[in-house]
């Protein structure tokens, strides 16, 4: 081999050893600009994925309130419903049982512009009875309200009201219109022993 064969050899080595350095740094360069591509889409996606569950954990947070918000308002009206119901029947009870409480002996006097009241209530049903509210109806000569008083009938000796038992009552109403030829006394209300 000749010198020049020799010195071809070498430089073609050296551009191929050249070539293979520029390879592998272009190679290095292009590993480190793929690093910095991923590392920025991983960085986008992370943002976005925050804006995201940002954004869903808001829109979730109102309508959790929203439900909230109307499942509060449905128990409720749930109990409104239920309180109702309830005081329904315990009225329909009230009104059922009125009827087995008798009034009779009812006397009315004038006194000093005062008109008394009075009379006696038998219990002819089973339950015992605590207090009875009466209402005190004045009434004129077309049988049509033209005033009204309440009167609670508690017991005086503080005992129940019970079974064929008999309880006075005595009211005094003032201020009873001129016009009042009758007076009427229903049971509008009884509050149980039990």
């Amino acid at each position: 081999m000749s010198d020049t064969e020799s010195k071809i050899i070498k430089l073609l080595n050296s551009a191929k050893k050249k070539g293979d350095e520029e390879n592998t740094a272009d190679r290095r360069l292009q590993k480190s600009n793929l690093k910095n591509v991923v590392i920025v889409l991983l960085a986008a996606c992370l943002l976005g994925l925050g804006i995201w569950t940002y954004s869903f954990a808001g829109a979730t947070k109102k309508k959790v309130a929203v439900l909230s918000d109307q499942i509060t308002s449905l128990r409720q009206d749930l109990a409104v419903e239920t309180a109702a119901a309830k005081e329904t029947e315990i009225l329909k009870e009230i009104q059922a049982y009125a009827d087995k409480l008798r009034i009779a002996n009812v006397r009315v006097s004038n006194m000093n512009h005062e008109v008394r009241v009075s009379g006696k209530i038998t219990n002819t049903g089973s339950r015992e009875i605590e207090d009875i509210e009466l209402t005190l109806f004045c009434l004129d000569k077309r049988d049509k309200p033209v005033c009204e008083q309440h009167h609670i009938a508690s017991s005086p000796d503080y005992e129940p009201l019970k079974r064929y038992q008999n309880r006075r009552f005595r009211v005094m109403m003032g201020n009873v219109p001129s016009e009042s030829k009758e007076i009427e006394v229903i049971v509008t209300d009884i509050e149980f022993a039990d």
